[in-house]
């Protein structure tokens, strides 16, 4: 299963090491506190080209910031889209409750709308492929410059595959 992302999210339980009698037992979450958080990153370095996916010329590069490393993309028309991916580790893939990541755009592409026709261009997409049963299920996160924030520009259903876009 691939994911584009820059970290997991993990949500840990909350529970008691001793009986109810012996300990007083965790305070629920509510939504002023909310359960802690385990956060698992997804190392930069194993994000690979999919080539599937993607046209022959990759222009990602590998930046080795000494604070946080991270992917930079530097387009230049005309060229095919790449894509990226890493692989969730095995371990994390059932207990996985929220996804995050940061992306920062020196310049947006004018005009660019995934919602309009001849105008899907954007700043940054993540990609989310999850898959339950046979049934595949995929969530794009579109940055673009002049769509409408949270508008769901594309959906598809099959017996396979529900995808929103």
């Amino acid at each position: 299963m691939l994911r584009t992302l820059a970290s997991v999210a993990l949500c840990v339980p909350l529970t008691s090491a001793g009986t109810a009698g012996e300990e007083p037992r965790p305070q629920q979450a509510t939504p002023e506190q909310p359960r802690p958080q385990q956060v698992t990153p997804i190392d930069v370095h194993s994000f690979r080209v999919l080539e599937s996916y993607s046209g022959p010329v990759s222009y990602y590069k590998l930046v080795l910031d000494p604070d946080m490393p991270f992917i930079r993309a530097v387009y230049r028309p005309p060229l095919e889209t790449v894509t990226l991916g890493a692989e969730v580790p095995e371990n994390l893939r059932q207990r996985t409750k929220l996804v995050r990541w940061k992306w920062r755009a020196q310049a947006l592409p004018k005009g660019g709308n995934e919602c309009k026709g001849g105008f899907g261009d954007s700043a940054g997409g993540g990609l989310h492929l999850l898959k339950r049963g046979l049934k595949w299920y995929s969530l794009k996160y579109a940055w673009s410059s002049e769509g409408e924030k949270g508008s769901i520009c594309d959906q598809k259903r099959n017996l396979f595959v529900a995808q929103d876009t």
